[in-house]
């Protein structure tokens, strides 16, 4: 039974996909059968973080051109990933209607299919959240990034998916940010990783 966790956040900017590249290779690097899949379709930078950018694509298998495991790559590291296009011709509203079904498809294909979604509310966001089994908010200790994690917590209860909790990322022990036990009784939800700026 394949596992489907969403790397959420409405917010950009907050590290949603630093947490999901290096969440993902930490699981592969123990053992996990892991895919990561870069479900942002219009700005994606999984494949540019990890210092190539490939020639297919997600848009690739949408769009019937190959097959699933000609999109599928395993990196040096050991993780195996499914990038996004980077280019704007390729950027096709019809492919986030398809997004879902392409997920879907991937059942089977490893134990756990860690997904980077888009920043926002939108068609090609919910098209991701809606698969996933979990969610993982990913947001930094200020005032503008606890209240979009609070609007994605809502969202989750609206779809059903349940939040496995969230990522306090940048940390910088600064006075001017929430304290740690602040967000957590305002978003409800459990701490489950903190990330200090680096």
């Amino acid at each position: 039974m394949t596992k489907f966790i969403a790397i959420g956040s409405l917010k950009g900017g907050v590290g949603k996909t630093t947490v999901a590249i290096n969440l993902a290779a930490a699981l592969s690097k123990i053992g996990s059968d892991i895919i990561l899949v870069d479900a942002n379709l219009t700005t994606p930078n999984v494949s540019l973080h990890l210092g190539h950018p490939e020639l297919n694509t997600i848009h690739d298998v949408i769009s019937n051109k190959i097959s699933l495991n000609e999109a599928i790559y395993k990196h040096t590291c050991g993780l195996r990933v499914m990038p996004s296009s980077i280019f704007l011709e390729d950027i096709n509203q019809n492919h986030f209607q398809k997004l879902s079904q392409v997920l879907d498809s991937l059942k089977g294909y490893a134990e756990t299919v860690i997904l980077d979604t888009v920043s926002g509310i939108n068609e090609e966001s919910i098209n991701s959240y809606s698969l996933a089994d979990e969610i993982i908010v990913v947001l930094e200790p200020n005032f503008p990034s606890t209240t979009e994690a609070l609007k994605l917590i809502t969202l989750s209860k609206k779809l059903n998916i349940p939040i496995k909790g969230f990522v306090l990322n940048k940390i910088k022990d600064s006075k001017h940010e929430l304290s740690t036990s602040a967000i957590e009784s305002l978003l409800g939800e459990p701490l489950i990783g903190i990330i200090p700026e680096d």
